[in-house]
C-alpha cells in the first residue's frame, strides 16, 4: 500500500467492502474500490474474500481501519459528575458494571465525551463490544496476513460521513442531523450533533423495504426511534433527515419518512461530494444502488480532532508493542554482530598498517558492549515487573469487591487508593442504616482490614434527605493496586 494512502476494511451483513482512499485539503477521492457479496458468511468464506482482495491489491503487513456492524455493539449514554479524563476514565468501569450483561473483563470498551458541562459535569457516549466478537474480527484479518490497526463501529463511519458533508456547506454545521443509511440488508440510524455521534440504532430491514410489503413497518420503526431518542432526552432533537441511498425509491421514501416524523428529510447518494479515481472499481457500487458505503468511507472523513473510537483489545496492543521491541533487538543484535565481523576483518587484513583504525573500531566496539549491557539490564527489569505484576492486586478484583458488598441506596461520590494501601470511600446514602451496612461489609471482607467510618452527616441535596459519609480501609495485601 503505497504511502499517504488509507484501507478500509467493511463487514455488513451481506457483503465485503474494501476501499482505498486519499485525502487532500479535506477532499476524499476513491482510489480503489472492491465490494465481494457472500454466499454462507462462514468465518472461512471472509478469510478468503478478505485475502483474495489484499492479494489482488498488493497490500501486505499494512494497518486497516476495520468496520463492525452496528449491532454487535452496545452503546451506552452516560452523565458523570467528573470533567478530568483520568477522573472519567475511572468511573466509567462503575457504571457498566450493571448496565451491561456481560463481566467487564469479557468485554472491549472505548467512549467518546460529547459534552462537558459548567456544572462539573461531562455527558459521554460509552461503546462496548464483547471479546469474541473484537477477537473474531482480529482473527479474520490475521489469517489474511495484515493487521488490525483500529477496529471500529459502522455508526463511527456514518458520523464521517455527516461530518464531511457540514464541512463541504452540503449540510449546516450547526443543526443537529439525523441520518438514516439503507445497506443492503440492513438500516441504520444515527443522531450526529457538532461531531459527536450521540445514538443510533440498527433496524433489521433493507433495501428491498424501501417499496414492497415491510416498508410502512420500516417507517414506523424509524418512528419509534425517533421518539425514543426525544422521550429519554438524548440530545438536541434534529432539525433534518437524511435518507443515504442510491435506489430510486429513495426520494419516495424520504417524503414518507419527512411526513411522518415531521421534520424535513432528504435523500443523498452515498458517495455524494467525494471524487472517483477512474478504473477505480466503484462499478461495484453503481452496479448495486440498494448498497451503501457511506459507513465505509465516512470513517475518513472524522474531525481529525478526534481520537476515534478504538475497540481493539488491550491484550492485541501489547502484543504489537512486544513484537516491536523484539525487532529493535533483533535488529540492534544484528548490527552488533554486522560490527564485529567488520572489527574482525581490519584486525586481518590492516592489522600492522592501520593501527588507528583498529582503535576507532575498538571505541565502536566498546560502545556497542555498554549498549548491550543496557539491554540487558532492561530485560532483567522487564523480567523483575513482570514477576512483580503477577503479584499485585488487580483494580477490577478491587471493584468487583466493593461492587459485591455495596448495598442498595449507597452511591459513590469518590473512591481514592493511596500509594501505602489505604483506599478511601467518600459517598451518599438514603438511609444512615445503608452505611452501617456497608461498613460492616468491609470490615467482614477479606480483602478490606482497620475498616474505619470517618463521619456520615446528615444532609439535603435536592429535596432529599441523604447521609454523606466517609470510610477509610487499609487493603488486606498492603501492596498497591494496578
Amino acid at each position: 500500500m503505497k504511502k499517504g494512502l488509507t484501507s478500509i476494511i467493511e463487514i455488513s451483513d451481506a457483503h465485503v467492502k474494501y476501499l482505498q482512499c486519499r485525502v487532500t485539503s479535506g477532499k476524499i477521492t476513491i482510489l480503489s474500490c472492491v465490494i465481494k457479496r457472500f454466499v454462507n458468511r462462514t468465518d472461512e468464506e471472509v478469510s478468503t474474500i478478505i485475502t483474495q482482495i489484499l492479494k489482488n491489491k498488493n497490500i501486505k503487513k499494512q494497518p486497516l481501519v476495520f468496520l463492525v456492524p452496528r449491532r454487535l455493539i452496545i452503546l451506552k449514554s452516560f452523565k458523570l459528575p467528573a470533567l478530568d479524563t483520568y477522573e472519567i476514565a475511572k468511573m466509567i468501569p462503575l457504571q457498566l458494571v450493571n448496565k451491561i450483561p456481560y463481566a467487564l473483563k469479557d468485554v472491549v470498551y472505548d467512549y467518546d465525551v460529547i459534552e462537558k458541562s459548567r456544572d462539573g459535569y461531562s455527558k459521554l457516549l460509552v461503546s462496548v463490544i464483547h471479546k469474541d466478537i473484537s477477537n473474531r474480527y482480529i482473527n479474520l484479518l490475521k489469517r489474511s496476513g495484515v493487521e488490525c490497526n483500529r477496529l471500529t463501529v459502522s455508526s463511527e463511519g456514518l458520523l464521517g460521513w455527516v461530518t464531511y458533508q457540514q464541512s463541504h456547506k452540503t449540510l449546516n454545521a450547526k443543526d443537529s442531523i439525523a441520518i438514516v443509511n439503507i445497506d443492503t440488508a440492513h438500516v441504520e440510524v444515527c443522531f450526529c450533533h457538532k461531531h459527536h455521534l450521540i445514538f443510533s440504532r440498527s433496524l433489521k430491514y433493507g433495501a428491498k423495504d424501501l417499496a414492497g410489503e415491510y416498508t410502512d413497518d420500516l417507517l414506523q420503526q424509524i418512528k419509534v426511534t425517533f421518539d425514543s431518542y426525544k422521550k429519554e432526552e438524548l440530545g438536541p432533537e434534529p432539525v433534518s433527515v437524511v435518507v443515504v441511498s442510491g435506489l430510486a425509491e429513495a426520494a419516495g421514501f424520504s417524503s414518507e419518512l419527512g411526513k411522518l416524523i415531521g421534520i424535513p428529510a432528504e435523500n443523498r447518494m452515498p458517495l455524494d461530494g467525494m471524487g472517483v479515481q477512474k478504473n477505480s472499481g466503484t462499478a461495484d457500487l453503481n452496479n448495486d444502488p440498494g448498497m451503501s458505503a457511506a459507513a465505509t468511507v465516512g470513517v475518513l472523513a472524522m474531525d481529525p480532532r478526534a481520537k476515534g473510537l478504538n475497540l481493539t483489545p488491550q491484550e492485541v496492543h501489547e502484543i504489537k508493542a512486544m513484537e516491536s521491541k523484539k525487532k529493535e533487538f533483533i535488529v540492534f543484535l544484528l548490527l552488533a554482530v554486522l560490527v564485529g565481523i567488520l572489527a574482525l576483518s581490519v584486525l586481518g587484513i590492516e592489522f600492522l598498517k592501520k593501527t588507528k583504525e583498529l582503535e576507532a573500531i575498538e571505541e565502536k566496539v566498546v560502545a556497542v558492549e555498554a549498549r548491550t549491557r543496557k539491554s540487558e539490564q532492561m530485560i532483567k527489569l522487564v523480567e523483575v515487573f513482570d514477576q512483580e505484576f503477577k503479584s499485585r492486586i488487580l483494580i477490577s478484583d478491587l471493584v468487583n469487591e466493593l461492587y459485591t458488598l455495596t448495598p442498595d441506596g449507597i452511591s459513590f461520590r469518590s473512591l481514592f487508593l493511596d500509594e501505602n494501601g489505604m483506599f478511601t470511600i467518600n459517598g451518599y446514602a438514603e438511609e444512615s442504616v445503608s452505611v452501617n451496612d456497608f461498613q460492616n461489609s468491609l470490615v467482614n471482607s477479606p480483602v478490606f482490614n482497620d475498616v474505619t467510618l470517618q463521619y456520615a452527616t446528615k444532609r439535603k441535596i435536592f429535596n432529599m434527605d441523604i447521609t454523606d459519609f466517609k470510610i477509610i480501609a487499609q487493603l488486606a495485601n498492603q501492596r498497591q493496586a494496578e
